[in-house]
């Protein structure tokens, strides 16, 4: 079996860099924690949302329709369509 201690060098130096720990001045960490819940709060909504919607999508594309589910259409996003010139 190969060793491990390579991989976790890695991991480690990456959590270093990236990592998600964030160190906050005193006088804003208020602020700090409350963009930080109203962030998740807002997302927490959003989901709540659009969850129900999504499946609603996947139950009536998968039934009703051709069975191709197509994200740019959930969304609402539509296709560029380029002439070519001939």
């Amino acid at each position: 079996m190969a060793c491990n201690c390579a991989t976790n060098e890695q991991l480690e130096k990456l959590y270093k860099e990236f990592g998600h720990k964030v160190d906050v001045p005193k006088d804003a960490e208020l602020k700090f924690k409350l963009k930080n819940s109203l962030t998740k709060i807002g997302v927490s909504v959003s989901v709540f949302f659009i969850i129900p919607y999504l499946f609603y999508y996947v139950i009536r594309e998968g039934v009703f329709g051709d069975g191709k589910i197509s994200l740019s259409e959930f969304f609402g996003f539509r296709k560029k369509i380029v002439k070519e010139d001939v």
